[in-house]
C-alpha cells in the first residue's frame, strides 16, 4: 500500500468509530498513538488498531467484554454485530511485524 492509501484506511477506520457514536473511544486511540512518535499515516494506521488491544491487555477480561459490546453496535457488510477484530497482513507488513495477523481482541 501507498502511504496515501494507508492515510486513507486510517481516517476511513477513525470516521467508522466516530459514526458508530464512539469518538471517545477514538479520542483514546489517537491519544495512545502518540502522534508525534508516528510520523507515517502507516505507522499511524497501526498504532491506531494496536490500541483497543493495548487497552484491553490494561484492563481485564470485563474491559475486554466492554469494549467488544461496544463493538456490537457497529454493523458489518453482512448486517452482524463485530465479533472480534483480526487483521491479515501483507507479506511485507508481516516481515516488519513478525507476525501474520493481529488479533486486537485475543482469543
Amino acid at each position: 500500500m501507498t502511504e496515501d492509501e494507508y492515510a486513507e484506511l486510517l481516517q476511513y477506520t477513525r470516521d467508522a468509530v466516530i459514526e458508530s457514536r464512539r469518538g471517545d473511544l477514538d479520542q483514546l486511540l489517537v491519544g495512545s498513538a502518540r502522534w508525534a512518535d508516528t510520523p507515517t499515516a502507516r505507522r499511524q494506521l497501526m498504532s491506531y488498531l494496536h490500541g483497543p488491544r493495548d487497552e484491553m491487555r490494561l484492563g481485564s477480561d470485563r474491559t475486554a467484554r466492554r469494549i467488544m459490546e461496544r463493538l456490537a453496535h457497529v454493523r458489518t457488510e453482512s448486517g452482524g454485530p463485530v465479533e472480534g477484530i483480526v487483521l491479515d497482513l501483507t507479506p511485507a507488513d508481516q516481515l516488519a511485524y513478525g507476525t501474520a495477523t493481529i488479533d486486537l481482541v485475543g482469543s
